[in-house]
């Protein structure tokens, strides 16, 4: 093999070898973007159940402290 030959086979192995590293980089990167984006989503849905309990709780309390006649005839049928 002459030189010309030799240096364009390097050239040649460095490219691919650049190429897969790139592929592979790409890789985990979208597959961590993934992941994040899930953790993300949980997160919020667990805040947004949290929330929405925590008003519930909250309005329930307040109609006991109001002595709404309403609330507690529905609390004494459905409850016992």
């Amino acid at each position: 093999m002459t030189r010309v030959e030799i240096s364009r086979t390097k050239k040649l192995k460095r490219k691919a070898f650049i190429k897969s590293c790139i592929k592979n980089l790409c890789k985990k990167f979208l597959k961590l973007i993934g992941i994040a984006f899930l953790i993300c989503a949980g997160i919020l849905a667990h805040l947004y159940l949290w929330v929405g309990a925590s008003n519930q709780n909250h309005e329930r309390i307040e109609n006991i402290l109001k002595e709404d006649k309403f609330y507690d005839q529905y609390n004494r049928e459905h409850v016992q």
